[in-house]
């Protein structure tokens, strides 16, 4: 049996003998990169949270009322539309979106909530983290869409879908306008 050489031996050594610098070993890396699968896009919750507000920004929502459950519900229920078309849509979430079945509350979205606030993009101006204000401009709204992992017209009818009951707005108990 012929002794086993590795790839730095085999291209610090045998390669040069041959007169070439093709080596076996990168033509066998080149061909299992292009059958390899392309690789799902990771979705955090503060994307995902974002995404959601951004699309909000731009449909011209500016606060969001969190005192019941109301917005933690529709914000789980766009997480599940967004996990049923993750192998579709190429996506792996690295987070669950569930709201907590006592208090009906979701820790995750407070926490990517908290997240924002830190980059600015919302502002929350009471202690009891009832209402959130989304900060973003339509620019930056823009920006943050276009960059998403999420494609614009899956998370367009995702917003339409949960949050704007087809287009009759009572996102934010109320609050759907500038303020």
């Amino acid at each position: 049996m012929a002794p086993r050489i590795d790839r730095v031996e085999y291209e610090r050594h045998v390669a040069p003998l041959h007169g070439s610098s093709a080596s076996p070993f990168k033509a066998a890396r080149k061909e299992e990169s292009m059958t390899a699968t392309v690789e799902a896009k990771l979705v955090t919750a503060s994307e995902f949270v974002t995404d959601i507000l951004c699309e909000l920004a731009l449909r011209q929502v500016k606060k969001l009322r969190l005192v019941d459950t109301m917005e933690d519900e529709r914000f789980a229920a766009a997480y599940e539309i967004l996990r049923g078309r993750r192998k579709e849509l190429n996506l792996a979430l690295d987070f669950s979106l569930a709201t907590n079945p006592y208090h009906g509350d979701s820790s995750t979205l407070r926490e990517a909530i908290y997240s924002l606030r830190e980059r600015g993009v919302v502002a929350i101006n009471n202690p009891s983290f009832k209402t959130v204000e989304i900060k973003v401009d339509d620019d930056d709204a823009n920006y943050y869409l276009d960059h998403s992992s999420i494609p614009r017209d899956v998370l367009a009818s995702v917003v339409d879908q949960v949050f704007m009951n087809g287009g009759r707005s009572d996102v934010g108990s109320g609050y759907t306008g500038a303020m």
